[in-house]
């Protein structure tokens, strides 16, 4: 959190597109959910009024598109990876 505060001091917008995709659950959710969310913590203390969030493309479950594809919302979920 106290480098979050430094990076944030004066900053109007925050784009967050960071994300880890390897690793234990335990590890993954600790980088991904609670880091998110001591930025966003950190981010309102600062004062910065405009947060854009942009998630990992793990969310979509895609492992059957070839590479460079166009991934949407309209992509059909492969649950496999996620078990």
């Amino acid at each position: 959190p106290e480098t979050f505060r430094a990076a944030l001091e004066g900053c109007d917008v925050l784009f967050h597109v960071a994300a880890g995709l390897k690793g234990s659950v335990a590890g993954l959710f600790l980088s991904n959910v609670v880091g998110t969310r001591r930025l966003l913590e950190e981010a309102s203390r600062a004062g910065v009024g405009r947060v854009v969030l942009v998630s990992s493309i793990a969310v979509y479950g895609v492992t059957h598109l070839r590479r460079n594809s166009r991934v949407d919302e309209a992509c059909p979920l492969d649950p496999e990876p996620h078990r």
